[in-house]
Parts: C-alpha cells; sequence; structure tokens
C-alpha cells in the first residue's frame, strides 16, 4: 500500500515504533502535520546519541560520531537565536531530528560524512523518519523497489534508490523542513535543501605544498572527531590507516588500539606493513584471524546482516568480528576510525610506496 492511496495502516504505525525501540543510538519519528500537533518522538540511549531539550522547549536529536551532547547542544541553541531564519550550519555533523512544538515544525538532517543514515517514508499522510532502516522492514516498507533491484544487480549500487518501495534516503548534507502544510505530494523526500557540499578552494602549486595543505585537514579532522584519550583504528597496512595513525600518534592520544585482519599461512597481504608500523610507533595491535573463528559462520552472516541490513563495513562478518576485538579492550565513547574513508591512495601514492 503506498502513500498515494491516502489510507493509513495504525497496526504499521505500532511496528515501526517498536522496531523503533529495539536499537541503541537510534532517532525515530512518525507524525501526521495535518492532524497532530506534535510528532511522535522515539530516541533510544547509546553512544553517539545527543538528546538536548532547549529553554524553549525545542528539542534537538543527534547521531553523530563524537561529542553527541556537545552538538546536539550547539545545534538547539543556534536554533532558538532565529527560528525562522535557522539553517543547519555547514559544520553541522551527525544526522538530527529538531522539533519545534510551538510552531508544529520539524527539521530532519543527514550527516555531512554519510556516517549516519536519515530514511522517510509516507503512509497515507502520516510521515515515518529514522536514523535506522530496521523500522521500516515488516512495517511500512515490505516490498522490494524494482528500480532499487535493477541498479543493484547491473551494477552493485542503490543511491539514491533503497531496496524497499516507499523508502527515500536524504542525501548527505541536506535537510528539510516539515511542517502542518506537509503532505506526500508536496513534500519531497529524496533531497531538501544543502547545509554542506564541497567548496571551491584554491590548491597550491607545488606537490610538496599540496600534500602539507591536505596533512593539515586531515589532522583536523581527526581532532575534531577524538572524544577522550582512547582511540581505535582498524589499520589494514594501506596509506589511509597508516596515515590515521601517524595523526593520533603526533596528537599525542595516550591509548591507541587497532586491530588487523590477517589469516595463518596466508601469503602476500599487508600484514609486513602492519609490523613494520608496530616497530615504528607506539600503540596496540590485535591481529585477528577470521579462520579461526569456532562459531557458526552462517548464524554470524545472519547476525551481522540483521545488526546492520542498510550495509556498511560492520554487515561483513569477519569486519564485525574485529569491531567485537575492539570493543573488548577499547573504553566505551571511544573514536573508532576506518582509513578507507581518507582516500589517500586516490590521489598521492601507492599503499607500498616508501614515501607514504
Amino acid at each position: 500500500m503506498t502513500a498515494e492511496s491516502g489510507l493509513r495502516r495504525p497496526e504499521a504505525h505500532e511496528r515501526f515504533l517498536s522496531r523503533a525501540s529495539e536499537h541503541p543510538a537510534t532517532i525515530s519519528l512518525l507524525w501526521s502535520p495535518s492532524r497532530e500537533p506534535s510528532p511522535t518522538l522515539v530516541v533510544t540511549e547509546g553512544h553517539g546519541l545527543g538528546d538536548v531539550t532547549g529553554e524553549s522547549g525545542v528539542r534537538v536529536a543527534m547521531v553523530t560520531n563524537s561529542h553527541a551532547h556537545e552538538r546536539a547542544t550547539r545545534l538547539v541553541e543556534l536554533y532558538e537565536r532565529s527560528p525562522d531564519t535557522f539553517v543547519p550550519p555547514r559544520s553541522t555533523l551527525g544526522s538530527f531530528v529538531i522539533v519545534d512544538q510551538a510552531r508544529r515544525r520539524c527539521l530532519l538532517g543527514r550527516d555531512r560524512t554519510a556516517v549516519q543514515h536519515l530514511y522517510s517514508a509516507w503512509d497515507g499522510d502520516t510521515l515515518a523518519v529514522s536514523t535506522r532502516i530496521q523500522p521500516f522492514m515488516s512495517s511500512l516498507c515490505r516490498r522490494l523497489d524494482p528500480i532499487g533491484v535493477e541498479l543493484f544487480l547491473a551494477f552493485g549500487t542503490l543511491a539514491p534508490f533503497p531496496l524497499y518501495e516507499g523508502l527515500h534516503a536524504l542525501p548527505t548534507g541536506h535537510w528539510l523542513e516539515v511542517d502542518s502544510r506537509a503532505t506526500s505530494q508536496g513534500l519531497e523526500l529524496d533531497w531538501g535543501r544543502t547545509f554542506w557540499e564541497i567548496e571551491p578552494t584554491e590548491v597550491p602549486d607545488s606537490y610538496e605544498r599540496a600534500v602539507e595543505r591536505y596533512g593539515e585537514l586531515f589532522l583536523a579532522s581527526i581532532e575534531e572527531t577524538l572524544e577522550g584519550s582512547s582511540a581505535g583504528l582498524f589499520l589494514s597496512g594501506g596509506s589511509d590507516s597508516a596515515c590515521v595513525l601517524g595523526a593520533l600518534v603526533q596528537l599525542g592520544v595516550p591509548d591507541i588500539q587497532a586491530v588487523h585482519m590477517h589469516t595463518e599461512g596466508q601469503i602476500g597481504g599487508d600484514y609486513p606493513l602492519v609490523q613494520s608500523l608496530e616497530r615504528a610507533f607506539s600503540f596496540d595491535l590485535s591481529v585477528v584471524d577470521p579462520s579461526a573463528y569456532e562459531g557458526n559462520w552462517m548464524e554470524l552472516v545472519d547476525e551481522s546482516i540483521d545488526r546492520n541490513p542498510a550495509g556498511s563495513y560492520e554487515t561483513f562478518p569477519s569486519f564485525w568480528l574485529l569491531g567485537q576485538q575492539l570493543g573488548r579492550t577499547l573504553p566505551a565513547g571511544s573514536t573508532v576510525y576506518n582509513g578507507e574513508m581518507c582516500l589517500l591512495d586516490q590521489g598521492f601514492n601507492e599503499a607500498g610506496s616508501s614515501t607514504r
């Protein structure tokens, strides 16, 4: 049943809210703007979740990778200064929901780094929103989207069409305003307005200065997301994760815990590079051998997909094993870095280069 039918399914709404409460650090919203004065908001606790109510009663819930309470507090302060002209600042980091009950208004925004999601769907005149895909499954979105399926089978990609029919994923760095006049015909959930985009910048003339400038920006990014005195790292041995390690060392992080995947008897791979980094820097290294896993792999695969059906590194069971290893020793609340997000190999040198 689609939004265009104009019909509502209360039982599906109950399932949506029930599933929303099952997952940690999740923001979910259900609202019929034309009939209800304010939305039903479900916010579950967990690392990376900031939930702040301002002096005027405006509530900001945000899912981010670090400093969640501080980022949510900053956002509600900016909003309350000028609600009618508010635009999320370019520095906003995380996906967020702002509920202004006095104005019968909600603002929805998607994380500019693409780490955090924001999904939405109409069911009649009711809007459902969540930072996770699970609440929509077996509730509001129960059929596969033919365009999404064709894209996945042909090109191995989904964006901007999720696999589920009627489900929308807000692009990174975009935001939407929802008020009492919002309808499924008038509110476009696939796009919205931009609060972050790549800005033109002057590129240094020399290669050396360009590398130096990239390093400055890179170090600032690591410092911005660092929380606490410990940090975790998925250390592949390539340029990206090696640079993250160097940045953490340069920032003076006293407790750096890294994990690397290596199979006993494996020929090739980056383990020798990881061993070189271990000799050069001071950090704790754990090597995980997936072939030594003694549990049931099919159960692990099913559990991994159920944990994150939207798809990312944690969906892959081997990467989940790496994460579990970090989770056993890393203090709660620490930031964990994945070097591949840095994309150094795309414009500088090869992973095996001695000049990296």
